[in-house]
């Protein structure tokens, strides 16, 4: 077996909002979705080599509770898989954040 570089590997998983229909303020669908990721995530830290890192994030919140399809919330998740994982960081201004703990992750200077 060949070893693999460590290369970041963006992905836009847009259809999971049409697979919950998400648009439209349909909270069952919305709790089904978060229970399906936590569910997959213990797996999915099994399947980690050392040093890989995992990030889910977004780009806007939406209040699966508010009506109409409009971008409702300003918090995001952010769930980092990785050395420091199981951490709780609260409320993070910016999202910079995410940027940062990318550069951190392939030893890049900020």
């Amino acid at each position: 077996m060949k070893p693999v570089r460590r290369h970041p590997l963006p992905a836009n998983p847009t259809a999971t909002q049409n697979i919950y229909d998400l648009y439209y303020a349909n909270s069952p669908n919305y709790t089904y979705a978060l229970e399906s990721l936590d569910a997959i995530l213990p797996r999915l830290e099994q399947l980690l080599r050392p040093g890989d890192q995992v990030i889910f994030t977004a780009d806007h919140g939406c209040d699966p509770t508010a009506p109409g399809t409009d971008h409702t919330r300003e918090y995001v998740p952010f769930v980092h898989v990785g050395p420091h994982s199981g951490a709780a960081l609260g409320e993070i201004e910016g999202l910079d954040t995410v940027g940062k703990t990318v550069l951190e992750a392939f030893g890049v200077a900020h």
